[in-house]
């Protein structure tokens, strides 16, 4: 690997790609002492929102590039490469990119069966390419399994992004026995592909064998109830996996009691998602008594599940005695002035609770009040929506003054990323109160793929300057 003084990521500027190697190229003379070829540069190149409708012009900027420095991370969402422009990527990759490409991002693109296929052949006996993101596609049935016939012989790629392309039951049944056999790919989404009850079942299978798969996306797919209990049951038994997104899956209370058990038993799943799955307050109360017993879940999405002011209360005693969980969202689901209330009492006590979402629950004024008063005394919550709950004026200033009143100037300026307290009603903008920035690490968080799922709501991530980059 070059040291970091020989690595450079060209930038589009008014200056010339030439002007910009030559500066590089002497920066890196200097700091090292000796004479550095350009070859040995390596650059990130992005092209997002860009228009290449054929292909050929980015392949020809890939081949001047090429000659000067080693392209590793290619970024290219909605460039409109279309079919032929993928199989001209393809040839390309397989030409001159191939020793070097680790990162390779084509979302939103239209690509194809055609491209997807092209793609796929060409990357069967690639060695260096870890990341690839395909979504929204139209890749179809044909064109992933062209993709399962190659993750049969690529040892490399870790993270694969096929969501949004139409793959139907038959494709994702092609890549669940795949996944019988890779060994190297850790992260997977196939969500929104109408795997049904089918390709659910498929992957319940797939999981009691599969013993490298950390994180796996099946978000509206249409598993129904049938397929929610067999991944449940599957789950009691893998000892791999550690984040799970079901949501808008129509698992029913009988789907959402399954899980309920099943993390009752499972010790290594971190992040779960079964956002508007229609538990109802009878899921919602399964799912407060598993939570006094599971003591390695950190982030549980139930939101939009109906669970209405009793399970909300089952949820308030919950917390009262879990001491693991660190983002819960219950937005949604009727909770009711009574349910705030419960929980406000609640979060007087949970010491490890940092983000909760109550937004769109009818807390109204009384919740509001409850909570602002719970604030003053609760340290540790971090991020608390709550949009769309009746929130009179006189309870917003409240709960901002107690919110406030958590830290000092001095103190925010050593802490990062944000703290923020959630205001907005309905066809209005939204009101965001920054307050202080704090650090993941005082949650004591030990695993990196949970740290990156809490930040995942975008009003944490980090500004991008994608219209500079080259």
């Amino acid at each position: 690997m070059l040291p970091a003084s020989r690595t450079i990521a060209l930038r589009r500027t008014s200056k010339t790609m030439w002007t910009a190697i030559e500066k590089a190229d002497a920066v890196v003379q200097a700091r090292a002492g000796i004479p550095v070829p350009p070859k040995y540069l390596y650059s990130d190149m992005h092209r997002t929102g860009q228009q290449f409708p054929d292909g050929q012009g980015l392949v020809d900027k890939l081949n001047g590039l090429s000659m000067w420095c080693k392209v590793k991370v290619l970024r290219l969402k909605d460039c409109r490469l279309g079919r032929t422009g993928a199989v001209r990527l393809a040839e390309a990759i397989a030409s001159f990119l191939s020793a070097s490409l680790v990162e390779l991002r084509l979302e939103w693109n239209a690509i194809q069966e055609g491209g997807g296929r092209a793609l796929a052949e060409t990357l069967r006996l690639n060695t260096t390419l870890t990341l690839l993101n395909l979504e929204r596609n139209c890749l179809g049935e044909g064109g992933v399994r062209a993709w399962a016939e190659t993750l049969r012989l690529n040892t490399t790629l870790a993270s694969l992004d096929l969501g949004s392309n139409g793959l139907g039951e038959g494709g994702g049944r092609a890549l669940a026995e795949t996944l019988h056999l890779n060994t190297t790919l850790r992260s997977l989404n196939l969500g929104d592909n109408g795997l049904g009850e089918g390709g659910g079942r498929a992957w319940s299978e797939t999981l009691r064998l599969n013993t490298t798969l950390r994180t796996l996306d099946l978000g509206v797919n249409g598993l129904g109830e049938g397929a929610g209990r067999a991944l449940a049951e599957t789950l009691r038994l893998n000892t791999t996996l550690r984040s799970l997104n079901l949501e808008m899956n129509g698992l029913g209370e009988g789907g959402g009691r399954a899980w309920a058990e099943t993390l009752r038993l499972n010790t290594t799943l971190r992040s779960l998602k079964l956002y508007d799955n229609d538990l109802g307050e009878g899921g919602g109360r399964a799912w407060a008594e598993t939570l006094c017993l599971n003591t390695t879940l950190r982030s549980l999405d139930l939101g939009g599940n109906e669970l209405g002011e009793g399970g909300g209360r089952a949820l308030a005693e919950t917390l009262r005695l879990n001491t693991t969980l660190a983002s819960l969202d219950l937005g949604w689901n009727g909770l009711g002035e009574g349910g705030g209330r419960a929980l406000a009492e609640t979060l007087r006590l949970n010491t490890t609770l940092a983000s909760l979402d109550l937004g769109w629950n009818g807390l109204g004024e009384g919740g509001g009040r409850a909570l602002a008063e719970t604030l003053r005394l609760n340290t540790t919550l971090r991020s608390l929506k709550l949009d769309n709950n009746g929130v009179g004026d006189e309870q917003k200033a409240a709960l901002r003054q107690a919110w406030g009143d958590r830290g000092g100037k001095e103190e925010s300026e050593k802490l990062s990323p944000r703290i923020w307290l959630y205001f907005t009603q309905w066809g209005g903008e939204e009101e965001k109160e920054g307050l202080f920035d704090f650090d993941l690490a005082g949650l004591s968080m030990d695993d990196e793929d949970f740290e990156a799922s809490l930040m995942e709501d975008k009003d944490f991530g980090n500004s991008t300057d994608d219209d500079d980059a080259f």
